[in-house]
């Protein structure tokens, strides 16, 4: 059975991350650090065995605080392929962090305010790089401008550009606690390209049941606060693992800068 590739992720305000790991007692104050630190926290999600990482900028959607010096310290922390969703406006933007370390940056209403740099970012860096996200509730999305668009019309959009990609989140879903696998498979079948989920996926029972389908083109799952509440098998082992090593870590770090 082909297994699902697990993506950690981690939403960024105010130059921390939302999210805090729920470790063993004593711990509190290091993973109060990592949550602190987004590159440290990227590269101990590396050492748990991450293989990519999916950093969102909250604060780009609202404009309240600029993260682009810590969003910048990520890609020199870890070498793994890291997705950048980010609200940007124009192509030598979103340019610009790709330039500075991250593999893929994920577009979703630039493609409506903005096609000829959606043209532009798929011409210049290619589908492997550029994916398409829509996160929504009930299958519709807000625009920018008020007005609303479904899922089905945001394929259209985007067919053209041949997506190899699309990361899907429904807020219903979470809501009710269980993806629609049904509708998975005709969002891929629809674009036949790869589909991710981001969130919903809150136990080992969901990931076991999107196994099933994973052969048919959903092959991975963006995870945000699950993962920091240790909801998978093998998490209490890498928590009983950073209790032992971690803090001897941080002491060595801290010797070295006396």
């Amino acid at each position: 059975m082909l297994k699902l590739l697990v993506i950690p992720g981690i939403d960024i305000h105010n130059g921390m991350c939302t999210y805090c790991i729920s470790g063993n007692e004593g711990m509190e104050q290091l993973y109060d650090e990592f949550s602190k630190n987004p590159d440290k926290l990227c590269s101990l999600l590396r050492r748990e065995n991450s293989r990519s990482i999916f950093v969102k900028d909250n604060d780009s959607f609202t404009g309240d605080f600029d993260n682009s010096d810590i969003l910048l310290q990520i890609p020199k922390a870890v070498e793994i392929p890291l997705v950048l969703y980010i609200n940007r406006s124009n192509f030598e933007e979103y340019a610009w962090f790709l330039n500075q370390g991250y593999y893929r940056v994920m577009i979703d209403d630039i493609v409506y305010t903005n096609p000829d740099d959606t043209r532009k970012l798929i011409d210049k860096f290619g589908c492997s790089r550029i994916i398409f996200g829509f996160l929504g509730k009930n299958g519709e999305r807000n625009l920018p401008d008020g007005s609303i668009i479904t899922i089905d019309d945001f394929i259209d959009k985007i067919k053209p550009y041949k997506p190899q990609r699309l990361v899907y989140g429904d807020d219903q879903w979470i809501e009710r606690n269980e993806p629609d696998n049904s509708f998975l498979l005709e969002l891929s079948k629809k674009l036949k390209c790869r589909v991710t989920l981001y969130n919903t996926v809150n136990s080992p029972h969901h990931l076991w049941k999107l196994t099933e389908i994973a052969p048919q083109g959903i092959d991975s799952v963006i995870i945000g606060k699950p993962i920091f509440d240790n909801n998978f098998p093998c998490q209490k082992l890498w928590r009983f693992a950073e209790s032992l090593t971690e803090p001897e870590l941080q002491g060595k770090d801290n010797n070295r800068q006396k």
